[in-house]
């Protein structure tokens, strides 16, 4: 599927839709490392200016609480709420061998409005999953909805003092396209749940602080078969489990234990 997703960052102060170009350069720069012939994983991050990794902290000043309370808006279909997205959940927790999620929580109807305020002032601790109708809430962040997008994920960081430390985040999936359920009878076929599911996996990994792959795990010859892409590549493909890279990456930075 030649569906296309936007990864962006987001810091105190920085236009946002200067970050989403930058993280597109970013991605398009690492490709000239595909020539290396040997076995290599190809997972990214965000960095900050001075060439930090961003990723999330717990148990700080920033943000107190030991896990991401995953805050969705009340419009998401109801069918996903009680397979995708606690298997999209057990997925990263898995792959980090420790429990970065909380089990998600419906109480939040979201809009532009409320969104950006949340962007510009976040609670610690949360990861707002927004389920963007209209395309409003792309088009407040310079983001044109009505082409190929699925999503943006965005991980905050309010602290000037510390951009790399992530204490909270936003994930907006694009409801305005064909490509992802209207409804709850939609999201039964497999197309558009399983795009939802892929989409909702791959937006929570450039939250975590993740950019897009290069590549999959490559042997003494590059391949782009599905089969060796993992979850962060910059395309939509067939699947909702996180591939070795993926998981390299989640244990590097997240696994504590």
């Amino acid at each position: 599927m030649n569906r296309s997703f936007v990864s962006e960052k987001s810091s105190a102060g920085r236009d946002r839709a200067q970050q989403w170009r930058r993280s597109l350069w970013i991605a398009g720069g690492l490709a000239l490392f595909l020539g290396v012939a040997q076995p290599l994983f190809a997972w990214y991050y965000f960095t900050t200016a001075a060439g930090e990794r961003q990723r999330w902290v717990f148990g700080t000043s920033c943000n107190a609480a030991t896990q991401i309370t995953p805050i969705f808006d009340t419009d998401i279909p109801t069918q996903p709420r009680a397979t995708v997205i606690p298997a999209i959940l057990t997925e990263w927790n898995n792959a980090a061998n420790v429990s970065l999620y909380a089990s998600a929580q419906y109480t939040v109807s979201m809009n532009a409005s409320n969104a950006n305020a949340f962007i510009n002032s976040p609670t610690s601790g949360e990861l707002w999953v927004v389920w963007d109708t209209d395309g409003s809430v792309l088009r407040s962040l310079g983001v044109d909805p009505s082409g190929t997008i699925l999503g943006v994920g965005l991980p905050l960081t309010p602290n000037p003092a510390a951009p790399a430390d992530v204490c909270a985040a936003i994930l907006i999936l694009n409801a305005s396209t064909s490509f992802l359920p209207t409804s709850a009878a939609t999201c039964t076929t497999a197309g558009t749940c399983q795009t939802f599911a892929f989409t909702l996996l791959h937006e929570m990994g450039h939250t975590l602080g993740f950019a897009h792959a290069v590549s999959g795990r490559n042997g003494s010859a590059f391949s782009t078969a599905i089969s060796n892409l993992p979850v962060m590549y910059p395309f939509a493909h067939s699947t909702n489990t996180l591939a070795p890279d993926d998981i390299a990456g989640a244990r590097a930075v997240y696994g504590f234990n």
